[in-house]
């Protein structure tokens, strides 16, 4: 939360998940790709009740960055990629 607060640089990541639909999700049709969006909490200090476009977050000290991603996925949309064969 300092972070914003006192404009500090940080590092931070910003995901993009596409889902491919084959072509048993379009009822037979084309295959097709969307990217998941979130929709930010209520509570959020910036833009509460928006969507977004990439989950992500601040890194934290001492973590990785491939870590908050799978951890900030998990936290914001509910999708566990921790598990072998995830993405």
């Amino acid at each position: 939360k300092d972070v914003r607060l006192k404009n500090l640089y940080h590092r931070a990541t910003y995901i993009i998940i596409r889902h491919e639909c084959g072509e048993e999700e379009t009822g037979g049709g084309d295959d097709s790709v969307h990217i998941l969006v979130q929709k930010r909490s209520a509570q959020k200090d910036y833009c509460p009740d928006k969507l977004d476009p990439a989950p992500g977050g601040v890194v934290g000290f001492g973590e990785e960055c491939l870590e908050n991603a799978k951890r900030e996925i998990q936290e914001e949309m509910g999708i566990d990629v921790s598990s072998p064969g995830s993405p």
